[in-house]
C-alpha cells in the first residue's frame, strides 16, 4: 500500500501540540480492505448524526475504483503514528446533490472514526493536510465544505484551519454552514 506523507508546513500554530501532531499525519489512499472499518466507523454515534447514507455509497465506490486523481474523487483513511484514525474524502461533484460545487471547486469531508482521539484538535491537522494534498496536486482554487449548521465542531475545525464562512444554505432535507478556502490565501499563510 502506498502512503502519501503530508509535507510539514512551515507555519505560526499557536499550539506546539498541534503542529505535532500535524507532522504525523498521514493520508492513505483507501483500498477495498478498508471497506469494513469505514463501515464500522460510519455506524458510531458521534459519526451517525452527521453521516448521510448517500455519502457512504459515494465513499465506498471511491474505494472501490481506487481512484488517484484528486480532480475526481478519493477516499483517505487517516493515518496517525500508523494507526487508522479516521477518513477524509475528496469529491468533485455529488449525484445527489447534497453540495454544489462550481469549476475551479472540490469538496471535503473528514471525521474520526475513533473515540480516543475526539477532543483533541487532530481535525484541524486532518483538514490541513487534507488542503496541502489538494492544493499541491490539483488545478483546485477553492476548497468547500458543508457542514450541517449545529455541527460546531467541524465548523470550529475548518475555520481554525482557514476556512471563510460562506453563510448558511438549505440543501435538500438539511441546513448546512458553507465555508471555504481559497488556495493563494492557503499558501500564501504556509510558505
Amino acid at each position: 500500500m502506498d502512503e502519501y506523507e503530508i509535507f510539514v508546513i512551515n507555519t505560526e500554530m499557536s499550539n506546539s501540540w498541534i503542529k505535532k501532531v500535524y507532522e504525523k499525519i498521514v493520508l492513505i489512499p483507501a483500498t477495498p480492505d478498508e471497506k469494513d472499518l469505514l463501515k464500522k466507523w460510519f455506524s458510531l454515534p458521534h459519526i451517525r448524526r452527521w453521516w448521510h447514507d448517500g455519502w457512504s455509497e459515494k465513499v465506498y465506490d471511491g474505494v472501490s475504483n481506487n481512484y488517484q486523481n484528486l480532480e475526481i474523487d478519493q477516499t483517505f483513511i487517516v493515518s496517525l503514528d500508523g494507526e487508522y484514525i479516521g477518513m477524509a474524502q475528496v469529491y468533485s461533484e455529488l449525484e445527489n446533490g447534497t453540495t454544489y460545487l462550481n469549476a475551479g471547486e472540490q469538496g471535503i469531508r473528514f471525521m474520526i472514526g475513533e473515540t480516543r482521539y475526539l477532543n483533541k484538535k487532530i481535525g484541524r491537522s486532518i483538514v490541513k493536510a487534507l488542503a496541502v494534498k489538494i492544493f499541491e496536486s490539483a488545478s483546485i482554487e477553492r476548497i468547500i465544505c458543508e457542514p450541517e449548521v449545529d455541527n460546531w465542531a467541524a465548523i470550529i475545525t475548518l475555520k481554525r484551519s482557514g476556512f471563510r464562512d460562506q453563510g448558511k444554505v438549505k440543501r435538500p432535507g438539511r441546513n448546512v454552514m458553507r465555508l471555504s478556502l481559497v488556495r493563494h490565501l492557503f499558501l500564501s499563510k504556509t510558505n
